[in-house]
């Protein structure tokens, strides 16, 4: 220890070593085992200095002292309160009131109160990543809160962006598109739930709000620490499909939920503002799986009724057995398309798969060469409508396709 502290403290005084994260965490882990508390904490201080946003970087560091601590080195609780991971933030919130709406919930005139609220509950979750949505009003709010932070902030879309400027910004103004324009310019990411159009399926931003909370929470676990929600909501509890009562409510742990309370309006003047006819077809969110077996194409004639017979029927018996069942399973030649509406059944059902044809490939030695399996998983809105051919449910659309 003694060595590393000298080798660290020659590479931090002096440029350009000084702005470097590594040596000096190091050097505070050398101070730490030669029980000098005091200047160990000194080092972690100068490193946390020269983060830059790599967050995985104070993880490491974290988990270095939980293991020097594990093994019964006293490591200082300040230590730990220095490297706490960053908090990952979802947000919610109403949109700024349309025009048309029968009694105020967002007027324009709570821009500025809303924001101070925001501004101090990032401050307090000591916010350092953000995921949320775009629409005029909180989301923007959020958004622009979190860039005067210097953190970082992840958009999700639920559909085309001139149908999402459409549907969610514009009726707030040019100001306000301009705001939605520069935030997503100087977001950290983009994502779109469909980069199709929004084709009135309110369903989408059911879906956005569940992909964006994915993103949190997967990005959370990566960081060792879990993601709170942010909400901008009147209370109401009307569930509107996408809505902020409806994200509110999805939320599994309300010790990690935060609400800004606006004030309460009459339930019964709902949002009829956009005025379109509802979509004569509505897509779906459905999860699918396609397959194709790697080597088919190379069988000789002479196999294909090993393939059909044994092979296949063998994959298909396994498949059967499981307790999550596709809603629709289409197969041509080397080809499986199978549809479900949810997830994890259909994670299931490919590791199902994947493992059946391992065993159809042991069990049948007389085949040429070992057939493997290629899996795709996707999840998305399509249609779904009976095949004018078959006469049975089939489903399609770009999701499909992709």
């Amino acid at each position: 220890a003694r060595q590393v502290l000298a080798l660290c403290q020659s590479a931090v005084i002096k440029p350009p070593g000084q702005k470097d994260y590594w040596a000096w965490v190091t050097l505070g882990e050398a101070c730490l085992l030669l029980g000098d508390d005091r200047e160990a904490l000194a080092a972690y201080e100068q490193a946390i200095n020269f983060v830059e946003g790599k967050f995985a970087w104070i993880v490491s560091s974290l988990q270095q002292l939980r293991l020097l601590a594990n093994q019964g080195l006293p490591v200082p609780q300040p230590l730990f309160d220095l490297l706490k991971p960053p908090t990952v933030v979802v947000f919610t919130g109403h949109m700024l009131d349309h025009p048309k709406r029968g009694s105020p919930r967002f007027p324009p005139e709570l821009e500025h109160t809303v924001r101070k609220e925001i501004e101090m509950h990032l401050e307090a979750l000591d916010a350092r990543i953000g995921y949320s949505s775009a629409a005029c009003g909180a989301d923007l709010l959020f958004n622009e809160a979190m860039q005067e932070r210097e953190a970082e902030v992840n958009i999700v879309l639920p559909f085309a962006m001139e149908d999402f400027i459409e549907t969610s910004v514009a009726h707030a103004g040019r100001k306000w598109i301009a705001r939605f324009r520069r935030a997503m310019q100087v977001a950290h990411s983009v994502k779109y739930v469909t980069e199709e159009r929004f084709l009135g399926d309110e369903l989408l931003f059911r879906f956005a709000g569940q992909i964006f909370h994915g993103y949190a929470d997967l990005r959370a676990r990566a960081l060792d620490t879990v993601p709170h929600l942010l909400a901008v909501w009147d209370g109401d509890p009307t569930i509107r499909v996408g809505g902020t009562a409806d994200i509110v409510n999805r939320w599994p742990d309300p010790d990690r939920l935060h609400v800004i309370r606006l004030p309460a309006t009459d339930a019964a003047a709902t949002l009829a503002e956009e005025g379109s006819a509802p979509p004569q077809y509505h897509r779906l969110i459905r999860t699918m799986l396609f397959a194709d077996v790697v080597g088919y194409s190379a069988l000789p004639e002479n196999y294909l009724p090993v393939y059909i017979h044994d092979f296949l029927v063998r994959v298909s018996h396994e498949l059967a057995q499981l307790p999550h069942r596709p809603l629709f399973v289409n197969t041509w030649g080397d080809a499986l398309f199978a549809v479900m509406d949810e997830a994890t059944g259909l994670i299931e059902y490919a590791f199902a798969l994947h493992n059946a044809v391992a065993r159809a490939n042991a069990a049948l030695p007389e085949l040429p060469n070992p057939l493997e399996v290629r899996i795709a998983l996707h999840a998305g809105p399509v249609y779904a409508d009976v095949d004018p051919f078959t006469g049975k449910e089939n489903f399609y659309g770009a999701h499909v396709n992709r």
